[in-house]
Formats: C-alpha cells, sequence, structure tokens
C-alpha cells in the first residue's frame, strides 16, 4: 500500500511539473500583455426612469478609456467593437446620482483592469410640459412707402417640454420675421425658439412641439404712397435704314410720394422727359428725369436709366451679273450658257442701299480643264457685310474652245479636278 500511495504522489508531481512547463512555454510564446486599449468606448446609457430626463446632457460622459489585459494574440485582433460600456439608470429616481461606468468585453481571454473615467454624475429631473403663445418678432422694414399689419400665426401656441428646471427658464416662445425691404405680403414657415427673461436663448429642453410655424405678415402701402410704372417718351426718328428693337428702363417701377388726392389722381405711370432719338444708328443710353404732377415726388433716385437698342434693319435684294471666267487655258476660247445670273443678297438696309453692282462678282474657275463642254459650279463674291444667299442658277455650262489651226494637246491620265464650290462672304 505504502508503495502505492508513493507511485501515485509521483505521478501528482510529474503531472504539476509537467504542467508548469507547460505554461511557462505558452506564456513565452503568447505572453500576457497589459496597457491601455488605443480605442476610446462610447458610453450607452441604458434604462432611463419613464417622466425622468437630463438636467445637463451635455455632462453626460460620451467616451471611455480602458486599460486591459491579455494575450498578445488576442491584443492584436482586439476592435473598438469588442467592447460595451454603459451606465444603468434602472430605478433612479429624480435628483443627482454618481453611478459606475462598466467596461464588458466579447473577448473571453481579455480583462479589463481599469476605467477612465470610471463614473459618471448625472442630475435627473422630472419632465414637465408647458404650453406658450407664439410672439412674431418683425426683425426689419419693408420696401419704403410700405408698412406691415398685424402678423398672424398657425398654430397660435405651442408645447414646451422638458426638465422642469429648464422650462421654467422659458418666459416667451418666439418666431422671429425678416421682411428685407419686400413690397408683397408673406408667407413663411418659421422655426421657433424659446427665451428666458433676459431674451436669451434656452438651451437643453426636451423639444418645442410644433418646432415651427407658420406666420403670415400683411405688408401694405401707406396712404399717399403709390407705385407707378415709367413710360419712355422719344422724340425724333432713327436713322433711314435702322429701327428701334427694344426699349428698357431701369427702375421700370418707381414709388411715388404726396398728397393722396394727387397721387390718386395719377393713371398708374408716369412719362419722362422726351428722349431725342434723331438719327440714331447705334444704341442709345441716358439718365433722364420724370415729369411730375405739382405736389408729387419720387422716392429715392429722381432720374431713371433708358437704353434705347436701334439696329440696322436687314433686307435682301437679288441683281443680275455677267458670269467671269478665270483658270483658261492659255489661247483657250470659252461660252457660258447662261452668259448673265441672279444673285441674291442679304445684310443690313443701309449696305444694300449703298450697294455698287461692280461690287457683285460671279465667277467660274476653269483651271487644268481640257476643250469640251463642262458644268462648273458658279462662286459669287459680295462686300463685306452682305450675305450671298444664292445663286440662280448656281451651275454653268460652259464650252471650251481651241483656235482653228491650234493643235490640242493630247490628253494625259490626271486625277480628276474637283468640281469647285461656291463660297459665301459672312
Amino acid at each position: 500500500m505504502r508503495n502505492l500511495f508513493e507511485n501515485i504522489a509521483s505521478a501528482l508531481l510529474a503531472l504539476i511539473l509537467a504542467l508548469l512547463v507547460w505554461v511557462a512555454a505558452v506564456n513565452e510564446q503568447n505572453p500576457m500583455i497589459s496597457g491601455v486599449f488605443g480605442e476610446p468606448i462610447p458610453v450607452e446609457v441604458v434604462n432611463k426612469p419613464q417622466g425622468l430626463d437630463f438636467v445637463n446632457p451635455t455632462q453626460i460622459t460620451e467616451y471611455v478609456q480602458v486599460s486591459i489585459r491579455a494575450p498578445r494574440s488576442v491584443w492584436n485582433t482586439l476592435k473598438g467593437a469588442d467592447f460595451h460600456a454603459l451606465v444603468d439608470l434602472a430605478g433612479l429616481k429624480e435628483g443627482t446620482h454618481d453611478l459606475p461606468i462598466t467596461v464588458k468585453c466579447a473577448e473571453p481571454a481579455v480583462r479589463v483592469e481599469s476605467v477612465q473615467p470610471s463614473r459618471m454624475t448625472i442630475r435627473l429631473e422630472r419632465v414637465v410640459e408647458k404650453v406658450f403663445e407664439v410672439k412674431v418678432r418683425i426683425m426689419d422694414d419693408p420696401a419704403l412707402g410700405y408698412e406691415a399689419r398685424t402678423p398672424t400665426v398657425e398654430p397660435p401656441t405651442v408645447k414646451v417640454i422638458g426638465p422642469a428646471s429648464r422650462v421654467a427658464q422659458v418666459q416667451s416662445v418666439v418666431a422671429d420675421v425678416y421682411l428685407r425691404r419686400t413690397k408683397t405680403s408673406i408667407q413663411r414657415d418659421i422655426v421657433v425658439s424659446a427665451r428666458d427673461a433676459q431674451d436669451n436663448p434656452v438651451a437643453l429642453l426636451t423639444a418645442i412641439e410644433p418646432s415651427q410655424v407658420s406666420v403670415t405678415v400683411p405688408v401694405e402701402q401707406k396712404l399717399g404712397y403709390r407705385d407707378v410704372s415709367v413710360s419712355v417718351i422719344r422724340k425724333g426718328q432713327v436713322a433711314r435704314g435702322y429701327r428701334i428693337t427694344g426699349i428698357s428702363v431701369d427702375p421700370s417701377i418707381v414709388t411715388i410720394v404726396g398728397s393722396p388726392l394727387a397721387v390718386s389722381q395719377l393713371p398708374g405711370y408716369v412719362e419722362t422727359l422726351p428722349l431725342d432719338i434723331t438719327g440714331a444708328t447705334s444704341d442709345i443710353k441716358a439718365r433722364i428725369g420724370l415729369v411730375l404732377p405739382e405736389g408729387v415726388s419720387i422716392l429715392g433716385d429722381q432720374t431713371v436709366s433708358v437704353t434705347v437698342s436701334v439696329s440696322p434693319i436687314i433686307d435682301s435684294i437679288t441683281v443680275q451679273r455677267p458670269v467671269s471666267i478665270q483658270g483658261l487655258h492659255l489661247g483657250y476660247t470659252a461660252q457660258t450658257s447662261p452668259s448673265t445670273v441672279d444673285v441674291i443678297l442679304s445684310g443690313p438696309l443701309p449696305k444694300l442701299e449703298a450697294l455698287s453692282l461692280e461690287e457683285v462678282r460671279v465667277v467660274v474657275d476653269l483651271f487644268g480643264l481640257e476643250p469640251g463642254v463642262h458644268k462648273v459650279v458658279a462662286q459669287a463674291f459680295a462686300p463685306e457685310g452682305l450675305t450671298v444667299e444664292s445663286v440662280l442658277p448656281d451651275t454653268i455650262e460652259v464650252e471650251i474652245r481651241t483656235p482653228v489651226g491650234l493643235v490640242t494637246p493630247t490628253p494625259t491620265r490626271r486625277t480628276p479636278t474637283p468640281t469647285p464650290t461656291p463660297t459665301r462672304r459672312p
């Protein structure tokens, strides 16, 4: 029996020694490492009691840093998503609470040694609601001569929700509206703002329901003010061959002010002083005063900017011109059929009226052509500023002959010459 016990003890000792050797070998190959994990871990707040809210959410800890111990092989594979940091509010009541921040890791081989910060102090308060009438504030002015009437709001009231101490700070709910020199009534959706007694925004409320309202501000013209259009009065005529293509005035509508009777008797427009356009061949730009009845004046600038656009009249004419020949081989003669063609030209009327027929040429190019009958496209040339619209007919029959006694050269094989095409000058 004693030998049996001695054998068992020896076996156990050998097993323990083998286990220690194995642990030492494993630890040498995959040692435990302690240190701070490189990524901050987001903190989740759970189980907030119903009817309570944070007085100051900005004081809630959003991230913690953790110190851990783990085998090297595990450490090298860890990710931020493997950790879960939370603060449990279950069962808490209204008041200030100092709570631990618990961090767990999904990897069993990882041990969390410390958390920084390790605790979070929060204050919970009862959530309350209070109804406020929306106050509309007009922040600027409509256009000169106009005034804003009493605004309307839909819905007229909103509900402010939040911790009791925050809601208690709210003295008014306002909707700020900017008119930006408008001449017409406006309707806009405006985000409302809760304000304290010093007109500062009250922050950290849970909600304002609804968060925006529809505001309508009627804008009307004051008595004795009126918007009228501007009519440009012209004197004279533009030069012959030219026409007026447009008249613009800036501003096209002006605001007049005066006695209500004088203003109401105006026909809805005012005229400019006469603008002389006699003999104009180009655009005219000028600042001109307005003709106003006694007791009526204009708000702002007393003149308007007028632009009269003047362009030449575009027309067309048809001229008959003889066909000229160029490029004929020395000693040859040629006859065209027809000998004259019609040329249709377009362009400004003054240029057409001043055109000399000698300035229009029609040419057929016979370069490289041998005796015989050929069809050649005519080319027409016109002075600068005029456009050749067409030549009728545009293809001319040309008969090339040699004088009696002149031996016609033996034709040589050559690449056919392409038929010239007419060109048009812009």
